[in-house]
């Protein structure tokens, strides 16, 4: 404990609460709720080589002077980019008991349709964190990879009809 917080606590002060950050382990508790999930799953995309992702914040915040306006209603925690194309996918986070908010399933037809990729993850009952993440990393990486099957399917079909 640093000396200020000893000095304050000293006074009667509570001293202040731990933040978890992204290489903090996760809980079975915070598998619960998404927050524990998304850092570890953050880190884990991260360290997949060709994916770059970072987190978004979506709604709007009050500020000194007024808000600040975010990311829309709906759109996923996690987003990022996939090499060599630059494919941009969004991965919403789903603690085992959070539930899906109104405005992310319109969010996430919007993003397919778009032609990115979108993926929700949740930790399964009983999973372990680690096993959560890995699964997640997966089913996003096969995502990428079947968006852009299609992608290549639907431009030689273009190009066969337009060649016809």
């Amino acid at each position: 404990m640093s000396a200020r917080v000893q000095s304050e606590t000293a006074r009667g002060a509570a001293p202040p609460k731990r933040v978890r950050g992204a290489s903090a382990p996760a809980t079975a508790e915070d598998l619960e709720v998404e927050g524990g999930f998304k850092a570890p799953l953050l880190k884990a995309i991260n360290a997949t080589p060709g994916l770059r992702a970072w987190r978004q914040q979506a709604g709007s915040l009050k500020v000194r002077g007024g808000f600040m306006v975010l990311a829309p209603a709906g759109a996923a925690d996690i987003v990022g980019r996939a090499a060599p194309d630059g494919l941009h996918f969004e991965v919403e986070t789903k603690g085992r008991k959070t539930e899906v908010e109104a405005s992310q399933d319109p969010w996430a037809l919007e993003t397919r349709g778009a032609g990115a990729v979108y993926v929700r993850a949740r930790p399964a009952k009983g999973e372990p964190i680690a096993a959560a993440v890995r699964r997640s990393v997966a089913e996003l990486v096969e995502a990428i990879a079947e968006c852009r099957s299609r992608r290549d399917h639907d431009a030689a079909l273009r190009k066969e009809i337009e060649s016809a």
